[in-house]
């Protein structure tokens, strides 16, 4: 096991391919070997590729994502993924392009597989007809403007102001299928960076928004848009531009961790992760290990509000995300928000606001269909 996990470790660090063993009787990974910045696969993709292994290497692509390979060795499973980051942000802007054509993941899961197996894989495909590379960008390319679409796109602009990644990247899939990306040809690079650098414009904005310094997202920006001009080729559009937002993204975060103490910072972002319910002064500090009077004290001091407070400011901010992106009734979005009753929502959406969330919500429709 230790050899077998020195070779994955190297293959990784060697190759930039995500790897994890993967347990099919206990149905869990037990050791990874990733980027910083990697994604696991979701439990339900490991247990379909445990349910469907055999001697051969199983090739897929996860929709909008990745691409994903499985094949045994002794009683666990080697999963090898490519989420392919483009751009990447730790801290540091950072690059790296083209990503992983199908052709060279296949490539470097050959040489993993030899160097386990000492002989050639058979590879089992399940493509299908999933776009990769150049054609994702005909798949965009006839997309006409729509509300959807700019709902959408008004949702990850809203994700990076708040410095959500994880949520970022789930909502980017949804703008994928209805986003106004922009008309292209996809076979011309300077259209593509046209629409890069037209992005990276908008995550711009949206950074300073969420409280990025004003000269720091413009330097980003500008690295950003030398880099594109730079680049000769882009093959994902998509994954591309999802990749700069993470940057703007990262780069929030890494302030705002700068802005506060540790100990201050893991209270906001335990706030953040646990809203449903929401967790009183008496959780948070339990699971900090420092008392509630110490924790208010610190908190106030360095943030300008309570804890109470904060919590029902990110509420808020929870609560008119989904009045603007989702069509629930007031009554499901209490239920969402762990309040035990709509009127308990509506009367601290009103202290708060001074409009009921059914106003809000009529007047933020309004704005969006006048396109003001």
């Amino acid at each position: 096991m230790a050899e077998t996990s020195k070779l994955l470790s190297e293959f990784q660090q060697a190759t930039d391919l995500d790897l994890c063993l993967y347990s099919v009787k206990e149905e869990k990974i037990i050791e990874s070997y990733t980027r910083p910045l990697a994604v696991l696969p979701k439990k339900h993709l490991l247990r379909d590729l445990a349910k469907e292994q055999d001697s051969q290497v199983q090739l897929k692509q996860e929709k909008y994502l990745s691409l994903l390979a499985a094949f045994p060795w002794k009683e666990n499973l080697v999963v090898a993924w490519s989420t392919s980051y483009s751009l990447k942000g730790k801290g540091n802007y950072d690059r790296q392009v083209p990503l992983l054509s199908v052709e060279r993941f296949r490539h470097l899961l050959f040489c993993l597989y030899w160097l386990l197996y000492q002989k050639e894989p058979v590879f089992r495909e399940n493509i299908g007809q999933i776009a990769t590379g150049d054609n994702l960008g005909l798949a965009m390319s006839d997309k006409r403007p729509s509300l959807a679409g700019y709902l959408a796109e008004e949702k990850i602009m809203a994700d990076v102001r708040q410095g959500d990644l994880e949520k970022y990247n789930q909502d980017f899939r949804d703008f994928v299928q209805v986003g106004n990306f922009g008309r292209f040809n996809p076979t011309s690079l300077r259209s593509k960076k046209n629409i890069a650098i037209a992005a990276t414009t908008l995550y711009t904005r949206a950074a300073i928004g969420g409280g990025l310094s004003i000269p720091e997202a413009y330097q980003v920006s500008d690295e950003i848009i030398k880099g594109i001009e730079s680049d000769v080729q882009i093959s994902n559009l998509y994954e591309y531009t999802r990749a700069i937002g993470e940057i703007f993204i990262n780069r929030l975060c890494q302030q705002k961790r700068q802005a506060v103490s540790p100990l201050v910072y893991r209270a906001q972002q335990y706030v953040n992760e646990h809203l449903n319910p929401p967790p009183d002064l008496a959780e948070i500090a339990g699971q900090l290990h420092v008392s509630q009077s110490y924790l208010q004290h610190i908190f106030k001091e360095e943030t300008g509000q309570g804890v109470k407070n904060y919590i029902d400011q990110q509420r808020l901010l929870k609560a008119k995300q989904l009045l603007r992106f989702s069509s629930d009734s007031v009554t499901d979005l209490a239920q969402q928000l762990g309040y035990s009753s709509p009127s308990q929502f509506s009367q601290f959406f009103k202290r708060l606001t001074g409009q009921s969330p059914q106003q809000f919500r009529k007047q933020a429709d309004q704005k969006e269909n006048t396109g003001r």
